[in-house]
């Protein structure tokens, strides 16, 4: 009973999720890195964002690695469904490929949910802005510029003042040498006619002779007058160009002061902006990286809360297992369907192939089948199979093996219990198991629909590329290449199936 036990479990778990054995059975366990023995998971292809996606890859991995030691089974559909469940976590674009036996693809990037099962929001990064504000020196710099400025006028205006004192006092004194110069000439003139009267009057000249020499001493006196007006309008000019000069030249060293104060300004200014923007800079640096820092701590904390977590879910999902595993021994696996999602359809097949395998098979016609002489299984076998044809007439009108796979039989161990169910002796139905089994795995029987459901969703993404919408023949190209794979395994009814679905 044990043993009957034993294969119904197996068989019931492979049946439950066949299309999942099935794929891991013809496709995983030929995967040349297993092999090998450098086998590091089937979901190194898988790319994520942070360490907790991390964790679920490296649990995906450690799942694979553990399917290809696991000794049934039903350890082999839970490893399988466990890492579909983490699939799911991941979400994204991660995929599996049935003819690989791998996942790929990008996981979701993970958003900053509100509140975690930690009980902490996601962390944020949050960078304050500087509290301290560097000295700005550019009203005291314009306020130096300005005096300076002042006292360059100020040196300017009194040179300037100088100056004009200068020619004013020049000019001042002008009219009084001239002056001076017009009294001597008339000075000069006087002791001139003076002089010559008494001359005449000594040699007894007469008036005609007298008169002109007055003539002459009076247009000499204007001569030298005209001549000392015109010197004394010349200085003037001269002074007057000078003081013009001097404003010219007054304006223009002022312009020039204030231009180079502008300069000078504008450079003091510029280098005091750069030095109060490298100030900020650094200050902002020295804020981003304390907040920086400040954000790496809680992320540490947060995944180690999250992982705590993680580690709790796992424990839970163990117990869960454990807790299936025992009522399935009994016949009850409601808690594996609560656990994997099956329906109850499903679970109530189960419990029947259970119960089927506890009812004792029908007496064989005659006592010699099961015993024999020492020819151990096969006279036994040929005998029960004897003694129960008349019961399984009706069964075995069409061939048994299909029926079986009908009724949703998929395992070696599913098959002899089924077999055992419907009245078949020990070694009839370890031999229709045997074939059932064959036959499965050479994929002779019937339609995996999930497996071309499967292919057909990979053939419509395929499609959507820019490259595959081009091609009109993608469809027909892409099934020919599927039934080119070996490890896909498929037989001549799915290929129809699928190509019914593509419409070619």
């Amino acid at each position: 009973m044990a043993s009957i036990l034993g294969s119904l479990m197996g068989g019931a778990l492979s049946t439950a999720v066949s299309t999942a054995a099935s794929l891991l059975k013809n496709q995983k366990r030929t995967t040349p890195a297993a092999q090998s023995g450098g086998f590091a998971g089937s979901a190194t292809g898988v790319s994520v964002y942070d360490r907790n996606q991390a964790a679920i890859r490296q649990q995906m991995n450690a799942n694979s690695q553990a399917w290809h030691t696991a000794a049934t089974e039903a350890e082999r559909d839970r490893l399988h469904a466990e890492n579909q469940a983490l699939a799911a976590q991941l979400g994204g674009s991660v995929s599996y490929d049935g003819a690989s036996g791998t996942w790929s693809g990008m996981a979701q990037a993970p958003a900053a949910p509100s509140e975690t099962a930690a009980g902490s929001g996601y962390p944020t990064l949050s960078v304050q802005m500087p509290s301290y504000t560097p000295a700005d020196y550019r009203p005291y710099l314009e306020a130096l510029s300005a005096a300076y400025l002042a006292r360059q006028e100020a040196a300017l205006e009194q040179a300037y003042a100088d100056n004009l004192s200068d020619l004013q006092a020049e000019q001042g004194q002008l009219g009084g040498q001239y002056q001076e110069a017009r009294r001597a000439a008339a000075a000069d003139s006087a002791t001139a006619r003076r002089n010559w009267g008494e001359t005449a009057a000594a040699y007894g000249l007469n008036s005609g002779t007298a008169g002109q020499a007055q003539l002459s001493f009076a247009n000499r006196l204007q001569s030298d007058l005209a001549d000392l007006h015109a010197a004394e309008s010349a200085a003037n000019a001269e002074i007057e160009r000078q003081r013009t000069n001097l404003g010219r030249q007054y304006r223009s060293a002022l312009l020039q002061a204030q231009a180079e104060n502008d300069y000078q300004l504008y450079q003091r200014l510029y280098d005091e902006a750069v030095r109060v923007d490298e100030a900020l800079q650094a200050q902002s640096q020295f804020q981003a990286n304390l907040a920086f820092r400040e954000y790496e701590t809680a992320l540490e904390r947060y995944y180690a809360d999250l992982e705590q977590q993680n580690q709790l879910r796992r424990q839970q999902r163990e117990d869960q297992l454990a807790a299936a595993a025992l009522a399935a021994q009994a016949g009850d696996y409601s808690l594996y369907g609560q656990y994997y999602g099956w329906d109850d359809s499903r679970v109530q097949q189960l419990g029947a192939l259970w119960q089927a395998a506890q009812t004792p098979a029908a007496p064989a016609g005659s006592g010699s089948g099961s015993g024999g002489s020492g020819a151990s299984g096969s006279s036994g076998s040929a005998g029960s199979g004897r003694g129960s044809s008349a019961g399984a007439s009706s069964a075995t009108a069409a061939d048994p093996i299909v029926q079986a796979y009908e009724a949703g039989v998929r395992s070696y161990a599913a098959a002899v219990a089924y077999f055992k169910a419907l009245g078949y002796g020990d070694g009839i139905s370890e031999e229709f198991g045997r074939r059932l089994e064959k036959q499965l795995k050479n994929g002779q029987l019937g339609v995996d629909e999930e497996k071309v459901l499967r292919l057909y969703n990979n053939l419509l993404e395929m499609r959507q590329t820019d490259l595959n919408r081009q091609d009109p023949d993608f469809y027909r190209k892409a099934v020919e290449a599927y039934a080119r794979q070996e490890s896909l395994q498929l037989n001549d009814q799915e290929l129809r199936r699928l190509r019914e679905l593509l419409g070619i």
